[in-house]
């Protein structure tokens, strides 16, 4: 027997074990490659992918075509020119939407066993509208029944592991996609070009799509409004529980009649609309910031305002066609709440305002509408409630709150910033369109310890026919009076010390068809107020004397004069018919009243009301020397309070003549000119002593814009509203005897041919 060596026999058993496992390799490889073959085959991917496709079609209600299929890469199947066509459920068609191009990615292992459903898909070219409407050709109620299929899916899949009903959800790229938003008939439309959109399931969550994080436009217009776009970014959408949240959105550049939208920016929103008819919107936080421009609708706003808020929440019910909302603002420890609701069938609007100490200046900080008005800072506690009925055409309001150390810039009220203002106001007023009814009832409010209430009243009726009713009292402690203004309002009685109760009312009526009926009434109780202390620059005390200068700061340069003074003119001094002609021209009542003319208020109210302007004053001969003396000649309500406070204390303390006589040296004649006696000497070469009695008419009739009437004087060009005035304060001293018949006689025809002097005209810069 022939004995052999085992090891050479092992391996050539293996050697040839090894070859038919190469074979057998090389042999499924080919198999492989011709199944591929076969499965991506044009007519064999159309044969598998149109049942699916229809079945795809009737399940989100429409059908799909295509024009070209074919393979790409190893699992990669590309449709070309496909076209979906939504239908209604009674097969009706609607617009489509088109897509170059659809490649469709099934894993390794479902290509070979014929399960093409996809684990990612790719969009290209995506066109189309979305037609928001319910006519025959809008797609609002496709969406509708597909929604509802959604949520009939996504209750049959819950509880089995499948997050959404709808099976396993692939990605979704959608490369240069644009999607449009039509409304019926054109009249508004929106265009969203994406540039890449996933679509996924999110971590078990629900059914989720994130955007690529590029800026993406969208654009539309309404009516025959200029086309506008804006760019906006959304950083992660979900859809949970049948609800659809979105992470984080910004928004910019959107403008609409001068109104720009800088940014807005939005994070935890949460859309949901339920099966019970209600649609509600939540918003986490958000960032607001709109520019106001000069030419748009609101230019008198104009300019950037920014809101911070941490909660917005809009709640609509669709049956009922309510809409609720709710919005809050904080800022540390302090914050606001506006919320309410409309009713758009009823179309009644509900507006609340609910304030804890928020700033509300720091919202328009950057706006530049401070001519007019400037918040720099104004902390607000308190609420306001509005209900208007939109269809009735009725408003209603009230207010209650109060102001805490607020500080405003508002020059129409005053030169200065007003600091420290504490305030508060309580009040219900409201409005009437159809009746033109207008009212404010139970107001009442506070300036530190100043105590006011108010009320108003327009009855109803065509412009001219109505009546007006409005009433005002303010009361208080005079000894916190001036503590209680706030700071910047009314510097120059910042060193008074009073003392004592005080009340001040006034009212009003009147019809607009019989203004000169007007009604005008006012209770002053000052009795009980005492000055302990004058302000140092208001030392009235002093004027009593004749120890006192007086500097004129108006002139070029500035003069002083005082009772001691060569140029001061004494009352006794002066001819009467110069006495006469300032008062019956300037104050009629300056004698008899205590600083305010009633009668001389009435009478400007009266002319502005028929002008519909402000074209008359009611100044007394007392307040301009108030103003002449301690103020200046601005147009704010700050300057009025002081100058009647101020003449209230001259009053009380310096006698008329002395009032009469500052008036007097303090006038301003021309350029440079002041009082009488250089009046006298500049107009008419003469002293105050031989002043006639047409040359005293002459100078009181020129006060009111001595510039411009002293120059036409002296160019022999008086207009004849200049002699009309001089003839019409002739003729009241007359009647009153102030001057004698024979004086006025001779007087009166050398007036009306404007012969005012006998001495030459003066000569100056003017």
């Amino acid at each position: 027997m022939e004995i052999m060596d085992e090891k050479p026999r092992k391996r050539v058993r293996r050697r040839g074990r090894g070859r038919w496992v190469v074979f057998g390799a090389c042999l499924f490889v080919f198999l492989c490659l011709l199944a591929s073959y076969v499965l991506r085959t044009s007519a064999y991917l159309a044969a598998r992918l149109a049942p699916k496709l229809e079945a795809l079609g009737e399940r989100v209600g429409g059908s799909f075509s295509f024009e070209r299929i074919h393979a790409m890469g190893l699992t990669g199947i590309v449709l070309e020119g496909v076209r979906f066509d939504p239908r209604m459920a009674d097969g009706e068609a609607l617009g489509g939407f088109e897509f170059a191009s659809v490649t469709v990615y099934p894993d390794m292992l479902g290509m070979f066993v014929g399960d093409l459903n996809a684990s990612s898909i790719e969009v290209r070219g995506l066109r189309g509208d979305v037609i928001w409407g319910k006519g025959p050709h809008g797609h609002e109620q496709w969406l509708s029944q597909l929604r509802g299929q959604f949520e009939s899916e996504r209750a049959l899949g819950e509880g089995k592991g499948d997050t959404a009903g709808l099976g396993r959800v692939p990605e979704i790229h959608c490369i240069d996609c644009r999607l449009g938003v039509v409304s019926e008939g054109q009249s508004f439309r929106i265009d969203v070009p994406w540039q890449t959109l996933r679509l996924a399931e999110d971590g078990g969550e629900g059914v989720g799509a994130a955007f690529s994080g590029e800026w993406m436009q969208i654009c539309g217009g309404v009516g025959a409004e200029e086309e506008a776009c804006a760019e906006f970014l959304l950083a992660k959408v979900r859809m949970l529980g049948g609800g659809l949240w979105v992470e984080q959105c910004w928004l910019r550049g959107a403008k609409w009649r001068g109104v720009v939208l800088e940014q807005l920016s939005l994070s935890g929103i949460f859309l949901l609309r339920n099966s019970e008819g209600r649609d509600f919107i939540s918003i986490e936080a958000g960032e607001l910031s709109v520019q106001i421009e000069e030419t748009s609708v609101l230019s008198h706003l104009s300019g950037t305002f920014a809101l911070v808020f941490e909660r917005l929440e809009l709640l609509r019910e669709r049956i009922s066609n309510r809409w609720g909302y709710g919005v809050t603002v904080r800022d540390g420890g302090s914050w606001a709440k506006l919320f309410g609701g409309y009713d758009s069938v009823r179309r009644v609007l509900a507006v609340s305002l609910e304030s804890h100490g928020l700033d509300f200046a720091r919202f328009g900080q950057q706006a530049d509408f401070s001519k007019h008005v400037s918040l720099l800072a104004f902390p607000v506690d308190g609420q306001v409630n509005l209900v208007a009925d939109l269809a009735q055409e009725t408003y209603h309001l009230n207010v209650d709150v109060h102001l805490r150390d607020a500080h405003v810039y508002a020059p129409a009220i005053a030169r200065d910033p007003l600091e420290g203002i504490r305030a508060s106001m309580a009040f219900a007023a409201g409005y009437d369109a159809a009746s033109r009814t207008m009212w404010l009832d139970e107001a009442r409010g506070s300036v530190g310890e100043i105590g006011v209430q108010a009320s108003f009243s327009r009855s109803g009726g065509e412009k001219g026919e109505r009546e007006v009713n409005a009433s005002i009292e303010v009361k208080g402690e005079a000894g916190a009076f001036v503590a209680s203004l706030p700071k910047g309002f009314a510097p120059a009685l910042a060193g008074y010390v009073l003392e004592g109760p005080y009340r001040l009312a006034f009212g009003l009526h009147y019809r607009e068809n019989s203004l000169d009926e007007l009604s005008l009434t006012a209770d002053f109780d000052l009795d009980s107020v005492k000055t302990v202390t004058f302000d140092p620059r208001s030392n009235f005390e002093l004027l009593k004397t004749n120890d006192f200068l007086v500097r004129i700061h108006a002139a070029t340069v500035p003069k002083s004069i005082g009772p001691r003074d060569s140029q001061w003119v004494t009352f006794s001094k002066l001819p009467h018919e110069v006495a006469y002609a300032f008062v019956a021209s300037e104050d009629g009542k300056f004698f008899s009243h205590g600083g305010m003319d009633l009668r001389a208020i009435r009478g400007s109210l009266i002319a502005n009301l028929k002008a519909e302007r402000v074209v008359r004053g009611g100044s007394t001969i007392s307040q301009q020397v108030v103003k002449n003396l301690f103020l200046n000649h601005d147009k704010t309500l700050s300057r009025k309070f002081q100058e009647a406070f101020l003449t209230w204390q001259m009053e009380k303390t310096l006698p008329k003549i002395r009032i009469f006589e500052l008036y007097l040296n303090l006038a301003h004649f021309a350029k440079d000119i002041y009082g009488i006696r250089e009046a006298a000497a500049f107009y008419f070469s003469k002293p105050v002593s031989q002043i006639s009695l047409r040359e005293a008419l002459f100078l009181a009739s020129i006060l009111p814009n001595p510039i411009i009437f002293g120059k036409q004087y002296a160019q022999n060009e008086l207009s004849s509203s200049r002699i009309q005035k001089m003839i019409n304060v002739g003729n009241a001293l007359r009647a009153t005897n102030r001057i004698s018949a024979s004086a006025w006689e001779a007087a009166l025809p050398l007036i009306r041919e404007g012969k005012i002097s006998d001495r030459p005209k003066p000569v100056a810069d003017w």
